[in-house]
């Protein structure tokens, strides 16, 4: 009996040791994903537009070094950003790291391809080779295969609600534009926004339409805690609240809608604090997901400079 007892309470005992060690293990696991994925990626953003511009200066080195610094302290890269680094090492001859990199590019729903055609354009001295451009191209391919068609067809119905939505004057539809902007936006809440590198931004559009302020402060609150989780630039955020002020004649914010003016008010230190503030570049404007290639095109550099 005493032998029973014994064996019994050694048991427990080995019991709650290997509870405790599981317990423990989820925890670190879980300590882990949180210092990993849990950073907020408008450091991320404002970072990269740093090493954006390095490039543009063709300064190789600094450019670089700040976005394998981003790699390491976020455990990743943006799809653009892979595919600088890519960029970067072909353009100091490192076509092994260079490939490799244009890999991560394509196996994370970026599209290299298109901007390798762009970039050997305006950059000469790029040298890729067509086998490789090849063996991208079916990564690419691959990876479109994670595409799902009801996604798709979803965004895609709030694109064409929204654009229908509009008459030859553009003047707004109101209650057709209300329902179309609240089913979208009970979709993201349950959804999450859903990744606009393999699904595109075809969203987008509805976020420039809203005139109930419920909504837009429930879209307004979206947005920024997606930003902050890297699911979506700041751009269709600032786009977003700068239609509306320039709807409601007020000054913009980010100077991301307008660019043609600055508005009465707007000063070139007040806005670009406002775009450091949600990780929009001070830069270049537009979007900002694909890579510039043609840095010195007026179509990305921004007024307010």
């Amino acid at each position: 009996m005493q032998l029973i007892n014994i064996c019994t309470f050694s048991g427990s005992v080995g019991y709650l040791i290997l509870f405790t060690m599981k317990t423990l293990f989820i925890f670190l696991i879980s300590l882990t994903y949180s210092c990993c994925f849990g950073q907020n990626f408008i450091s991320y953003f404002n970072q990269a537009n740093k090493a954006e511009y390095y490039l543009s200066e063709n300064n190789t080195n600094k450019a670089l070094s700040a976005l394998k610094a981003i790699e390491t302290n976020f455990n990743k890269l943006l799809p653009k950003d892979y595919f600088y680094v890519s960029i970067l090492y072909y353009l100091k001859k490192d076509s092994v790291n260079g490939f490799l990199y244009l890999r991560k590019c394509a196996e994370n729903y970026g599209w290299p391809t298109n901007y390798v055609q762009e970039y050997r354009k305006n950059f000469p001295e790029l040298k890729i080779s067509d086998y490789s451009i090849g063996k991208i191209s079916e990564l690419e391919n691959l990876a479109a295969k994670h595409r799902m068609k009801s996604v798709e067809d979803t965004l895609m119905y709030f694109m064409i609600q929204d654009q229908s939505n509009r008459d030859g004057s553009n003047v707004l539809s109101i209650p057709l534009d209300a329902i179309n902007q609240n089913m979208l936006l009970n979709y993201l809440k349950t959804n999450g926004i859903p990744n606009i590198f393999l699904y595109g931004d075809m969203f987008s559009s509805v976020l420039l339409h809203i005139t109930d302020e419920k909504v837009f402060s429930e879209f307004e609150s979206l947005l920024i805690q997606e930003i902050k989780k890297g699911n979506i630039y700041p751009y269709y955020y600032t786009s977003m609240i700068d239609r509306k002020l320039a709807d409601d004649k007020s000054k913009t914010k980010y100077n991301s809608y307008l660019y043609e003016t600055l508005h009465e008010g707007g000063t070139k230190k007040k806005i670009n604090k406002n775009r450091m503030e949600i990780g929009l570049s001070t830069y270049f404007r537009g979007t900002n997901i694909v890579p510039i290639a043609e840095f010195k095109s007026n179509e990305f550099k921004i007024i307010n400079q």
